[in-house]
């Protein structure tokens, strides 16, 4: 299977260290098997440059809050993760979607991440995450795993 970032990356030679960072982050990896529903934030990404979650638009600047919202399920309901370390972000881009968009998704998902890490590292550290020893950065990573895949939309399969 090709995923979306190897269609790009010999025509976008200046994202390559982009791109090196983001495999840091076993980008690539299709969702574990088994991963209920309850667990997904699902994320399809068309060609017009639109984010849809069950078949509603979420605009680029509300992507962070909605996936921290999602982690984090503050109102405890049946139907979003029991657990931050059972939360999946799930990517389904459209074929012909822009590479600069599909980024920028990404990038407000890292975003939400970080900023969770950060308050987690003051909840349990009382200090910001960047002054965190490597030990406790995985801590927090254990408690708010990094947890994005990606998945080929299924009209896309041959």
């Amino acid at each position: 299977m090709l995923f979306f970032f190897s269609r790009f990356c010999s025509a976008q030679q200046d994202t390559l260290p982009l791109f090196d960072k983001v495999l840091e982050h076993s980008f690539f990896k299709k969702p574990e098997e088994g991963l209920e529903e309850r667990n997904k934030l699902i994320l399809h990404i068309n060609s017009s440059n639109t984010i849809l979650n069950e078949g509603k638009p979420i605009e680029v600047n509300e992507l962070k809050n909605f996936a921290k919202w999602f982690i984090m399920n503050p109102l405890k309901k049946d139907d979003l993760p029991y657990s931050r370390a059972k939360a999946a972000i799930i990517l389904i881009p459209a074929g012909n979607t822009s590479y600069g968009f599909y980024i920028s998704v990404y990038n407000e998902v890292k975003r939400a991440y970080s900023e969770l890490w950060e308050e987690e590292a003051n909840l349990q550290f009382a200090k910001p995450y960047i002054e965190l020893s490597e030990n406790e950065k995985l801590k927090v990573q254990a408690i708010i795993p990094f947890r994005i895949y990606e998945m080929e939309i299924e009209s896309s399969r041959n």
